[in-house]
C-alpha cells in the first residue's frame, strides 16, 4: 500500500486500530454493493453532473475488431503488402464481399 494512503488510514483508526464513529468498518453487504469511482458518484448525484469529469475519447464500437492469426502463402502475403498502406481495410472489404456473396 502506498505510504500516503497508509497515513490516511492510520489517522482514521483509534489507538487499538478500530475505526472511529465517523469511519465505521464496512459490512459484507456494503462491499458487495459498492461502486467504483465515477460510476458510484453518478449514481449518487446523477450522470449529467459527472459528464464533465469523465475523460473524452473515442466512443465504444458496437462491433469492435478482433485480432487473430491467419496463415497465408508467402507470395500472396507479399502481393497484399505491396498494395500499400491500408491493405488491412482492403482485405477486410474483399472478405466481407465474399461472405455476402456466399463464397465463404
Amino acid at each position: 500500500m502506498k505510504k500516503k494512503y497508509e497515513s490516511i488510514i492510520k489517522k482514521s483508526l483509534d489507538k487499538e486500530g478500530v475505526p472511529d464513529d465517523e469511519t465505521p468498518e464496512w459490512t459484507v453487504k456494503q462491499f458487495k454493493t459498492a461502486k467504483r469511482g465515477l460510476d458510484g458518484l453518478a449514481e449518487l448525484i446523477g450522470e449529467e453532473a459527472t459528464k464533465p469529469l469523465r475523460k473524452a475519447g473515442r466512443p465504444k464500437s458496437i462491433s469492435p475488431k478482433r485480432n487473430g492469426t491467419l496463415r497465408l502463402a508467402g507470395d500472396l502475403w507479399e502481393h497484399i503488402k505491396a498494395s500499400g498502406r491500408g491493405y488491412n481495410s482492403r482485405v477486410e472489404n474483399i472478405l466481407r464481399e465474399a461472405v455476402e456473396q456466399g463464397k465463404i
